[in-house]
């Protein structure tokens, strides 16, 4: 009888003790994930261009990210979004936007009507540029409605340059970590500058393989 008593007395303290870890656990997730929320930064202010929050300059971001950043950076490679904007040319609408919950996520959108001459001159300079294979990358497909003048594609992101071919030229610019942006990329890209099946969102099929990989090796 006192080892059935005993018995029980264990079991009532093992089912307290697990309780109170389930609750200790459900309190650490929610502490996580107020930890977590994270304000995400517009900057509009075309005239600091193109410097981006306490003075960082954008440029450095886009031009060359990823794997690859330090080979393309000693290359020389040229910009795809330009280095300055000039008095000629009318900026139509200008974002850069930062949010950092763990790793830094960069967004920039960048529209611009050219003159001629210069139009024809960046046109030039963006032709040279060596651009990556993007096709299939977070499902891209394809530019529907403008013509792709260069682009830089990698798991990192994707940097590019459309025209609409009346001397406007739309610069785009999506650097994210982990497989996926944090950023509500389309809440600030109209779709027509996105390319046809891009998935870069945190859901993404291209970041859900490589956790079904990363799980199969460990």
């Amino acid at each position: 009888m006192e080892d059935t008593r005993k018995m029980r007395k264990k079991k009532v303290k093992r089912i307290r003790l697990i309780a109170g870890l389930k609750v200790l656990a459900i309190i650490g997730l929610a502490s996580f994930a107020v930890g977590c929320s994270y304000k995400e930064e517009v900057y509009s202010d075309v005239s600091q261009y193109p410097m981006f929050g306490d003075g960082e300059n954008m440029l450095e971001r886009f031009q060359a990210y990823g794997n690859n950043y330090l080979e393309q950076a000693q290359l020389g490679y040229v910009n795809i979004w330009p280095e300055t904007i000039s008095e000629n040319a009318t900026v139509q609408d200008y974002t850069l936007v930062y949010a950092e919950p763990f790793d830094a996520n960069y967004l920039g959108y960048l529209k611009i009507a050219y003159e001629k001459e210069e139009y024809l001159a960046e046109i030039e300079r963006l032709e040279h540029y060596p651009s990556t294979e993007y096709t299939g990358v977070y499902g891209a497909k394809g530019f529907a409605y403008y013509e792709l003048l260069a682009i830089d594609a990698s798991d990192s992101g994707f940097v590019y340059a459309l025209t609409d071919g009346q001397e406007t030229i739309i610069y785009i610019g999506m650097i994210f970590p982990g497989y996926g942006m944090d950023i509500d990329y389309k809440k600030y890209i109209p779709e027509e500058y996105l390319p046809e099946g891009l998935d870069a969102t945190k859901d993404n099929p291209t970041r859900k393989a490589v956790i079904e990989e990363n799980e199969k090796t460990k």
